[in-house]
């Protein structure tokens, strides 16, 4: 009986070294897995440091710190100034205070286009006396149908079925500007050259040249 009980001692001794072997096979086993494949760690987030003294604290002897950049402002470029170009027609400085001066002269009356391009002139500032009629302009300052000639500022004269002629200025475009009759009363109009050549030029053809012999295009 006593040895019976001793072996059941013996026994569960043997079972109880067993379990305990067995558990701390399992811890060794976790160990060597820990040191061996390590932990999975979440990847550093960058520091990211504004303030100055904050980053001479953390720079020490094994530290390389880069110099923090100071983004300055937006600077904001004026814009380029752009000078305005005249634009060149090929004109002199009379011939466009000419051109600015016509608008503003009226029509002295009918059957007067002579005086009105002499007040054309002589608001200009050039001294222009009325000399006669139309015609009498037309023998004296027109003597050219060159249609290279025109220029802006001439002269244009014919002579029709009015014996005084007609007279006008060329102001560019193919655009005569003359003070005619209309219902009795002198009126600005403005003529194309070639109705104005087939108006006023049935018995003297019609012709240019400068009032004066003034080269408007030199002044």
């Amino acid at each position: 009986m006593k040895e019976n009980t001793i072996n059941g001692s013996i026994e569960r001794f043997h079972k109880f070294i067993a379990s305990a072997g067995a558990v701390l096979l399992v811890g060794v086993l976790v160990v060597v897995a820990v040191n061996v494949f390590g932990t999975k760690e979440e990847p550093a987030i960058p520091l990211q440091v504004t303030d100055e003294a904050i980053v001479e604290e953390l720079a020490t002897e094994d530290t390389i710190m880069q110099e923090p950049v100071i983004i300055d402002e937006p600077v904001y470029l004026a814009e380029e100034e752009v000078e305005e170009e005249e634009i060149d027609y090929g004109l002199s400085y009379t011939q466009y205070v000419l051109l600015d001066t016509i608008p503003y002269i009226p029509s002295p009356g009918p059957s007067l286009c002579a005086q009105w391009v002499c007040d054309v002139f002589n608001a200009m500032g050039i001294e222009t006396p009325l000399l006669g009629c139309a015609r009498d302009y037309y023998f004296m300052f027109c003597n050219s149908q060159d249609f290279s000639d025109l220029e802006v500022g001439m002269i244009v004269a014919g002579v029709g079925n009015n014996i005084y002629g007609h007279i006008g200025i060329y102001v560019g475009d193919g655009t005569v500007v003359s003070s005619e009759t209309w219902g009795g009363e002198g009126t600005i109009v403005y003529t194309s050259i070639w109705e104005f050549m087939v108006q006023y030029g049935s018995m003297y053809e019609v012709m240019w040249g400068w009032m004066s012999d003034l080269d408007l295009s030199l002044m």
